[in-house]
């Protein structure tokens, strides 16, 4: 990428469970590899998804602040190389499902775990817009980028982040701290809560 020398690092993490001692060790991972970056703590909402809602919304208001490429790395993830393979012809880029071990959810294209976005128009909308999708839905973020993504594909262009970024071994961002299970077990729950039917 040509735009800068690296992309600036965003991510934050709430006071509860392990989250703050992860985003602890992602920060020094950070450093380690001479990478700018933004990570911090917000309000808990009161577990897993609604944390979650948060996102967009920080990503988009670090976006609006630094005025530059921006890779947001869940905080319960580690970097353990320098990111490559970032382009800047397109306004974001994310691990695409198909043909990767995230496949499981073949109705969804994206991974949003890491995620990286140009400082352009189109990267702006899609920000805009996932964040707006967060307000009032039951969706959790990746489910809720996926329905946004939908509707805008043909005005943003989107792109697949390199292998290396999605590999078991080996990969750019090492990731899988927190458990899909626990995660699964909240998501049901404030289904069955809103809709009196568990998902």
């Amino acid at each position: 990428m040509s735009r800068s020398a690296a992309p600036t690092i965003v991510s934050f993490y709430t006071p509860n469970w392990e989250y703050p001692a992860y985003a602890a060790r992602l920060r020094a991972s950070c450093a380690r590899l001479g990478l700018p970056h933004v990570i911090e703590e917000l309000p808990d909402r009161g577990g897993w998804l609604a944390n979650g809602w948060q996102k967009p919304a920080f990503i988009l208001e670090k976006m609006e602040q630094v005025q530059r490429p921006l890779l947001w790395v869940d905080a319960d993830n580690e970097l353990v190389g320098a990111p490559t393979g970032l382009r800047d012809d397109v306004d974001f880029m994310a691990v695409a499902r198909e043909g990767t071990r995230y496949e499981r959810k073949k109705e969804w294209t994206w991974c949003v775990w890491v995620m990286f976005f140009n400082p352009t128009p189109g990267a702006m909308k899609l920000l805009r817009s996932w964040a707006r999708e967060r307000n009032g839905t039951d969706a959790s973020d990746d489910r809720a980028f996926e329905r946004v993504w939908q509707r805008v594909r043909n005005e943003v262009r989107g792109a697949a982040l390199p292998p290396e970024y999605a590999k078991k071994k080996g990969s750019i961002v090492r990731m899988g701290n927190s458990t899909w299970a626990m995660k699964k077990k909240e998501l049901r729950a404030h289904r069955k809560a809103r809709t009196g039917v568990a998902a």
